[in-house]
């Protein structure tokens, strides 16, 4: 996918609102196809479906991946998606599921870095990697 955005995303919640939400998440890969199922990475607009909303109303191009339950009250995922992140993705989740709380790491190819942590969201201009004695931006 060109101009890819990449989100790395924390949910955390009542570990029942959790529990569900990673259900739905299982579900939702387990109904793709073989192909998709095979490569592991699954349609963003299939998860909205499966969250109760009309996919044609939300702009959500692009693929999640990674899904991890990490405790009984957070799980962990990816998404590939084009330009930016998918905010209403965000949102879907929140109305399915009011009391989680959505924190995520993205970055995106015309916009930088983005993360956000409780209510805040934080931008970035560049990000700093630093491998072995060698500082990369």
């Amino acid at each position: 996918m060109a101009n890819t955005a990449f989100t790395n995303y924390t949910v955390r919640g009542k570990a029942s609102q959790i529990h569900k939400l990673h259900e739905i998440m299982n579900e939702a890969a387990s109904h793709e196809t073989t192909e998709k199922q095979a490569t592991g990475f699954f349609r963003l607009k299939h998860l909205v479906k499966m969250l109760g909303t009309d996919p044609s109303s939300v702009e959500c191009a692009g693929e999640w991946h990674g899904l991890e339950r990490k405790d009984r009250r957070t799980l962990v995922f990816q998404t590939e998606t084009h330009w930016r992140r998918c905010e209403d993705l965000e949102k879907v989740m929140r109305k399915r599921f009011p009391e989680i709380g959505i924190h995520f790491f993205s970055s995106t190819p015309d916009e930088g870095f983005y993360e956000k942590d409780s209510d805040t969201v934080y931008k970035y201009d560049y990000a700093v990697d630093i491998e072995e004695d060698e500082m990369h931006y």
